[in-house]
């Protein structure tokens, strides 16, 4: 019969008594509880039950701005360079906008058939001859 955790000490009080406990139903919360000693419960409950934290709704409302910003500057680089340029020369332009995701911006523009390269994935300095194309000029990040 298995407690629900791996012990060295399987043959303690406080084992069996885990396990004795963990066939108990909580009824407030409608689960099955476990109860593990002190020292196992830290670590139970700080690996597996801690809570996702989530973005609040003005939070993820900022980031999307900030991406259909850091999108349109990639895009009027592009225009700028007659619709191709190297992966590089969009590094240090991104320096000048403070942007440290641009690879994520660029492979999901490339996922929207915005532009085209050639890597799945582009990382600096690694990819920084890789041509970048823009393929849809009219391309608009905030209604992507």
């Amino acid at each position: 019969m298995s407690s629900g955790y791996i012990s060295s000490r399987a043959g303690t009080s406080w084992s069996n008594k885990a396990i004795r406990c963990c066939k108990r139903k909580d009824t407030t919360k409608r689960k099955t509880r476990l109860c593990f000693p002190p020292l196992l419960r830290s670590v139970y409950n700080s690996n597996f039950t801690t809570p996702t934290p989530r973005m609040s709704s003005a939070a993820a409302a900022e980031a999307k701005q900030i991406s259909v910003m850091h999108q349109r500057w990639i895009l009027q680089a592009l225009k700028d360079r007659g619709g191709s340029c190297s992966y590089g020369t969009l590094v240090k332009v991104g320096e000048e906008h403070h942007c440290d995701t641009l690879g994520a911006m660029l492979k999901i523009m490339k996922s929207r058939k915005a532009l085209s390269f050639a890597s799945a994935f582009l990382m600096y300095p690694m990819n920084k001859d890789e041509t970048i194309t823009l393929v849809n000029p009219d391309y608009d990040p905030a209604t992507a």
